[in-house]
């Protein structure tokens, strides 16, 4: 699951201890956009979080990000590349090569958190998200009459073809037009709660350990480094918890309790607590993070109507 962040024009950044936990839980690369002189900036391309806060203290220095509205948004691949070109955001363009640009300036940034089902997984190097803007926005946009991206007719529209996912467009005036589903907290909008830590882990992790005698640890050490949500554990029983939960086939889908997002075994990185209905995403093979209940397609598709 990806994460956008949209801070608007008066607001101060986020800490960068948000900024810092959106990155371990969607390590696939990042950037952000904001508006100046009656253009967006994008810087993106991003793939370690040092390059990427550096670059962020740059541009705040430079052109005094508080006055301006800023996206930032951190990536995990669904489809695409996982490479500097396929971060977000994007300029509205329908030109690949244009899609890809890690510095540039345009008159209409898009940044988007979700699966666009109809392109995902459609092309080896351009993911849904930019080929969506290429084949779907950037005509809608260019095609209709100035500011027609404002309107709850194109909201509707959008909404329509983006699977209950969320997307936000950002233009050179600083104004912010965000689709679906949104989460504010202290003046930030979020596009999902994954930026929030888990004050429930600590307890899940003693649960799940409890059912398991400590003579069936694999080894006696205490190597850390390894963390389910925001706590530490050692290695013994990051395997002990990881073993409770059950892998997700291939080919076997779950979804978001709460709005359309599809966690689909081909990844090899989701787990599910089948007790609890919670689902887990295991990234670099010693971060494990709650991303919230889940419903099986069955019950998806039935409670949803689709």
């Amino acid at each position: 699951m990806c994460i956008i962040i949209v801070k608007n024009s008066g607001m101060d950044l986020p800490d960068k201890e948000i900024l810092k936990r959106c990155w371990n839980k969607n390590p696939h690369g990042a950037g952000f956009m904001y508006n100046y002189n009656d253009v967006v900036i994008i810087k993106k391309g991003f793939m370690f979080f040092d390059d990427f806060y550096e670059n962020l203290q740059i541009n705040d220095k430079l052109y005094k990000l508080k006055n301006q509205s800023v996206v930032f948004h951190f990536r995990i691949s669904t489809s695409g590349k996982i490479d500097e070109g396929n971060c977000h955001p994007y300029p509205l363009t329908d030109d690949s090569i244009y899609l890809r640009k890690t510095n540039l300036r345009c008159s209409i940034g898009i940044a988007h958190n979700g699966i666009i089902q109809k392109y995902n997984r459609k092309d080896s190097v351009l993911n849904d998200t930019q080929l969506f803007i290429k084949n779907i926005i950037y005509d809608l946009i260019t095609n209709t009459k100035r500011g027609y991206y404002k309107s709850k007719t194109f909201k509707k529209i959008m909404e329509s073809m983006i699977d209950g996912s969320r997307l936000v467009i950002l233009n050179g005036m600083g104004e912010v037009i965000k689709i679906g589903k949104w989460y504010e907290e202290k003046g930030l909008f979020f596009s999902n709660t994954g930026y929030k830590t888990s004050n429930k882990s600590g307890k899940i992790i003693k649960n799940k350990l409890k059912l398991f005698d400590n003579e069936l640890k694999y080894f006696d050490n205490e190597d850390s480094g390894f963390y389910i949500d925001e706590e530490e554990i050692d290695k013994c029983d990051f395997e002990v918890f990881l073993d409770s939960l059950r892998q997700l086939e291939i080919g076997e889908s779950v979804y978001d309790k709460d709005y359309f997002q599809e966690y689909n075994g081909m990844y090899g990185r989701y787990y599910i607590d089948e007790e609890d209905k919670e689902i887990y995403e295991l990234i670099d093979e010693k971060y494990l993070y709650s991303l919230g209940n889940y419903k099986t397609e069955t019950e998806f598709y039935s409670t949803n109507n689709i």
